[in-house]
């Protein structure tokens, strides 16, 4: 996935790739596991498909409401946690992002299965979130815009090498945890 990540479908050759792996370059090596360099494109996307499905099993086990119930005290924690588990999914992403910007059309099919098994599901989990401490707000439409500023912080550092500001990831999460927790905990302070 690197690979194709860095060089594209078409500049990345199987003799790097079979070296990349410890096979013998140009001897056929991948060809036994893979019927195609698209195949083997394919296989990638498809085990990061995996990686998220078990990845969400998990966070769905989360009772965002159960979590939160009346103990105030239990969400700072609970939203730094989402916040964190959010980029480091990006992080994960990087290469699989890169590679359905530029050869996604080879694979139409997968990427929606990308798009909806692995992007709809972080902001799923925030609209979760967000349901259970505001439940009388556009859970799904709040999520776009309290993950929005996460994918600016990893997407600018994928691109310019460094994020904004030169904000590490610690000093943007407190921010962005006291940000979520404002939005969505001033509704409760208006109705209470």
């Amino acid at each position: 996935m690197r690979q194709f990540a860095e060089r594209g479908f078409r500049a990345t050759a199987v003799g790097d790739i079979e070296a990349g792996a410890g096979l013998q370059p140009r001897r056929g090596a991948l060809y036994k596991h893979f019927a195609s360099k698209q195949a083997l494109l394919e296989a990638a996307v498809r085990s990061h498909l995996d990686s998220a499905a078990a990845g969400a099993e998990q966070i769905d086990a989360i009772s965002f409401t159960r979590a939160v119930g009346s103990d105030r005290a239990s969400l700072p924690p609970l939203v730094a946690g989402l916040g964190r588990w959010f980029l480091d999914e990006m992080d994960r992403m990087k290469d699989l992002t890169r590679v359905l910007e530029h050869d996604g059309e080879r694979m139409v099919e997968l990427t929606l299965d990308v798009k909806h098994d692995i992007v709809d599901l972080s902001y799923r989990t925030a609209a979760n979130l967000i349901v259970a401490l505001a439940p009388e707000v556009d859970a799904e439409a709040i999520s776009l815009l309290v993950l929005g500023p996460l994918v600016a912080l990893r997407r600018t550092a994928w691109t310019f090498g460094s994020p904004p500001l030169d904000i590490d990831d610690d000093r943007a999460l407190a921010s962005w945890t006291a940000m979520t927790l404002t939005l969505l905990g001033g509704r409760d302070d208006d109705r209470g």
